[in-house]
């Protein structure tokens, strides 16, 4: 029999005050229902320095998050997760979540697929609108490359597609697209991301060269 999230050893609730001297909830996640690695909960990923969560300490990477604002997140696919965040408004937001042993920490935040819910300090995001014959642009970097582990970043904007009508730039850094967290791909990996984002609205986060 499954105890109620609130018996279950290591289980917690962390209050976070958003928007709390204009700062975000600082941390981002990985899972979903539609994870490459099959269904799983959705873990912390990345705590980000200077962040609501950094500050109030209790977050762990690792964590599993259960609910937000006593919502369940379980059976959403990361996409669903992202909305969740993105309609929270400011004030106290209360994230149940489960502390995860080390090992399995380390084997959870491993996941492909993942959601960045705060916008990393120094980024932006932009929407952009993929069509018939895609974004526009293509890419360089990518773990394991010739040069080492190195960001992806936008090699070169094609004359006429979305990404030239000022969207995107030369050398911006590609963090995440439709939520899915581009820091630990390779060039193939990334490339073949891209091409698979349906057609429609494409949010993306970048770092600016």
């Amino acid at each position: 029999m499954l105890l109620p999230d609130h018996k279950r050893p290591g289980y917690l609730e962390i209050s976070l005050d958003k928007g709390a001297g204009g700062k975000g909830l600082g941390f981002s996640i990985v899972g979903g229902a539609d994870s490459p690695r099959g269904p799983m909960g959705f873990y912390v990923k990345r705590i980000f320095p200077n962040g609501l969560a950094a500050e109030e300490g209790q977050l762990k990477q690792g964590d599993e998050l259960l609910h937000i604002n006593h919502q369940s997140l379980a059976g959403l696919v990361h996409g669903e997760a992202v909305a969740r965040f993105k309609q929270l408004k400011h004030g106290i937001v209360v994230l149940g979540i489960q502390h995860k042993a080390e090992e399995a920490k380390g084997e959870k935040t491993q996941a492909a697929s993942s959601s960045s819910p705060e916008i990393p300090e120094g980024c932006v995001e932009v929407e952009m609108q993929k069509g018939s014959v895609g974004l526009g642009f293509c890419i360089e970097g990518g773990k394991n490359s010739p040069l080492g582990d190195r960001p992806i970043v936008v090699k070169r904007l094609f004359k006429g597609g979305t990404a030239a009508r000022g969207v995107l730039s030369q050398g911006d850094e590609i963090l995440s697209a439709n939520g899915h967290d581009f820091s630990d791909l390779s060039h193939f990996a990334a490339w073949t991301l891209l091409k698979s984002l349906p057609e429609g609205t494409i949010t993306m986060i970048l770092r600016r060269k």
